[in-house]
């Protein structure tokens, strides 16, 4: 017979910690490694990286479970009754995807425990609780990942979503049920109860009544035609942990290609080439990209001006203390890339995921900010680079007015008070939120930014991450939206979600949708639209999807607990006034965790498309991403790029204007920021107009901000991609309609 340590402190110990157990890594993980700046010259990037993989902190990373796993399996090597340790490992093979061992391990515990009555009930409760959640990663493992198809994983669940293999929600069930009799009242057992009921067609009627949330709050008022994931169709299914994507004409041939990022240290950049054929083909290799780290967060920007979309891959977020290096990587125009991060003098070794790139000086290149996750007693400070216009950045932070160090999750640019300099929004976690006002440049050629925080109303949500600033309302002034990321509800999502599903009060913030009142100042609306709900949103992008000239918001949800089983939310923009949900009615409410999203019109059909990229924090847990066909609604279109000549290459920060006349005889005005959206999740540089059917185009026009001026554009017509120069050229872009390859999917390849 096994002997167990039976003491009261350890069971307590792992009664009490087990919510908080799978994220506890993710949040207090602290330590120091400082890299000296003598020390840029001996390391390349690939080097330094691999140097940090082997601290204790950095395996101490969600990401790293096989470490962990290993690490728990040599302590109960060495001690076969270490009871938190076998605990501990049983979860770790879960946070792997070996749900099925992690269940058999937990009840072998359960039963020699039982055999030395020394099984409390609260232990019991907790190791159930464990089983539980195996359970439904086990019913996931032997459905959604062995037998995927488009339907996978959405809410509500269509047939083909349901499970075909029973055992994992069928164990699942019964031991929520069980601990449902315990604590009645846990609102994340009945929330889960709920979603394991669904994955089997058993819900509304098998779920008891007393634990029963309402089949109403699954379905929208807002009715959306569907759009269809084919990401295993065209080639997109790649199928790795939480990270970014950017979307954008790589190598310049008229066609979107996608560059995607997953964050843990054996995933791979990976670039997916548009074929305009109905697939994308993997060409990380050719690019020479293979075995290239990647980071949460990618964003593209063209730094030199050669016309070759470049980008910069962000890494180290969540690791607090230490850091990995970014990477900035060049695009040769040849299809390859290299990285030219020490090179261009932005090396740094920062925890991180927030960047822009933006011409905040004025002079024609793109400068860049980098926002720096830096806790209580750390100093890495924001990084402000002015581009020396020779491939080179400097940091100029301590003459701007940004100089300080704090928790930074999102970063954006845009010209809130339309005087032609680009402002900046910086969103930080457990702290008030900041906008600055670029007053123009000093002597020295370096903008000054004022904080104007407060008297702007845009400090909430005080825990906030992604955020963007777009024209919400097309009056010509941009807005600014912020998530909010509640860690101090990490292991409560789900209660979150049930909560409000009963119309019972929520702990969670709300996002911020800030609308400009053209003083310097904003107003939140949030509250009085669809958004006034639990989300709990981490990835997050906004386009326009039903070509109606208003842009919606897509919002990739959830946190690293493995029980945080919620779905992603589209709101529809109504008007520039309102928001309504239709995550269930149009098809994207899916239930992996969703990380950095694109818009953008990927087969030239005049409607935008959506890319996804999914998968959590830890280790095994990974899905493929999501690509959502736009079912096309037949309303008309203009898309627009632009070509900076005194400006930079791309026009970034330029605004646009159409005006059009409706069928009913009414002139409406349109307006574009040209950005790359989110960020946390980065659309082409394309300013895409939809209008309804009947529309006239009566004028176009671009704001150049080097220019100071407006400067109109002539011919144009309806459903054509465009490129406008800064010297009033106007080129037609060769990009021909194509349809999307279709099969029944469940072969198709996963990268």
């Amino acid at each position: 017979m096994q002997h167990y340590s039976s003491s009261n402190s350890i069971m307590i110990k792992v009664a009490g910690s087990f919510r908080f157990c799978q994220v506890i890594a993710f949040i207090f993980l602290i330590a120091a490694c400082k890299t000296k700046q003598s020390q840029k010259a001996k390391y390349s990037v690939q080097n330094t990286i691999d140097s940090i993989k082997k601290t204790s902190i950095y395996r101490s990373m969600p990401s790293s479970n096989s470490y962990l796993m290993d690490q728990f399996a040599s302590q109960l090597q060495a001690n076969p009754n270490q009871l938190d340790a076998k605990i501990y490992y049983a979860n770790q093979m879960t946070f792997m995807n070996y749900p099925d061992q992690g269940i058999q391990l937990l009840d072998q515990v359960i039963n020699d425990l039982k055999r030395m009555n020394q099984l409390n009930p609260k232990l019991d409760s907790v190791l159930n609780r464990m089983k539980a959640i195996a359970a439904i990663r086990l019913g996931e493992k032997d459905n959604c990942q062995q037998y995927h198809n488009a339907e996978s994983c959405l809410m509500p669940f269509h047939k083909d979503a349901q499970h075909k293999v029973k055992t994992g929600s069928e164990l699942a069930i019964e031991l929520y049920t069980k601990l449902l009799e315990l604590y009645p009242n846990d609102h994340t057992f009945i929330w889960l109860l709920n979603i394991a009921h669904m994955t089997l067609g058993t819900y509304p009627e098998g779920v008891p009544k007393k634990f029963l949330l309402p089949v109403s709050k699954f379905k929208n008022e807002t009715a959306f035609p569907k759009f269809q994931n084919i990401s295993l169709e065209n080639q997109t299914a790649i199928n790795e942990s939480a990270g970014g994507v950017c979307v954008e004409d790589f190598d310049n041939d008229g066609y979107l290609d996608i560059i995607a990022t997953g964050w843990a240290s054996k995933e791979s950049i990976q670039y997916l080439h548009n074929d305009h054929s109905g697939k994308f083909s993997p060409w990380t290799e050719k690019a020479g990209l293979k075995g290239q780290m990647g980071g949460l967060h990618v964003v593209q920007a063209d730094y030199n001006n050669d016309g070759w979309m470049d980008f910069l891959v962000m890494r180290g977020a969540w690791l607090f203390g230490q850091g990995l290096p970014n990477s900035l990587y060049k695009n040769n125009g040849d299809n390859t890339f290299t990285d030219v991060t020490i090179e261009s003098g932005i090396f740094a070794v920062h925890p991180s995921q927030a960047a822009v790139f933006a011409d905040f000086n004025n002079d024609g290149w793109l400068d860049l900010v980098i926002g720096n996750e830096s806790k209580p007693g750390e100093d890495r400070k924001i990084e402000f680079y002015i581009n020396q216009k020779n491939g080179k950045y400097k940091n100029e932070v301590l003459k701007t007015g940004l100089d300080f160090a704090s928790l930074i999750k999102g970063i954006c640019a845009g010209d809130i008070n339309n005087d032609g300099w680009m402002d900046l929004y910086i969103s930080r976690l457990n702290d008030y939120n900041m906008l600055f006002l670029n007053l123009g440049n000093q002597s020295d050629g370096i903008p000054k930014f004022e904080d104007i925080s407060l008297n702007a109303g845009v400090l909430k949500p005080k825990e906030s991450f992604a955020c963007w600033m777009f024209d919400f309302n097309n009056d010509g002034w941009l807005d600014i939206y912020v998530n909010a990321y509640n860690t101090s509800l990490f292991g409560y999502t789900g209660e979150e979600f049930a909560l409000a599903a009963l119309n019972k009060k929520f702990r969670s913030e709300i996002p911020g949708l800030y609308i400009n009142q053209k003083n310097n100042s904003f107003k939140d609306i949030a509250s009085e639209t669809d958004l006034n709900t639990p989300l709990f949103p981490m990835g997050c992008g906004f386009g326009d999807l039903d070509n109606d000239g208003f842009e919606d918001i897509y919002l990739g949800t959830g946190e690293p607990n493995l029980e945080s089983i919620i779905p992603n939310k589209m709101f529809l923009n109504k008007g520039g006034t309102d928001l309504k949900d239709i995550s269930y009615s149009g098809g994207f409410a899916h239930l992996q965790k969703g990380h950095g999203i694109s818009f953008a019109d990927f087969d030239c059909d005049g409607d935008q498309d959506i890319y996804a990229v999914m998968g959590g924090a830890y280790e095994g847990d990974r899905f493929p991403n999501a690509f959502f066909e736009n079912p096309h609604q037949n309303n008309v279109f203009v898309s627009v790029r632009l070509k900076g000549e005194q400006n930079n290459r791309q026009g970034i920060g330029s605004r646009i204007k159409l005006k059009i006349k409706n069928a009913k005889g009414e002139e409406k005005t349109f307006h574009r920021q040209m950005s790359h959206g989110s960020s946390f999740g980065s659309n082409p540089y394309v300013a895409h107009f939809g209008f309804e059917q009947g529309s006239q185009l009566i004028s176009c026009e671009v704001f150049w901000p080097i220019k100071n001026q407006w400067i109109k554009y002539d011919g144009l017509k309806l459903n054509q991609f465009y490129e406008l120069s800064e010297s009033n050229d106007v080129r037609v872009i060769p990009c021909q309609i194509f349809s999307w390859a279709k099969n029944s999917g469940e072969h198709s390849h996963i990268h």
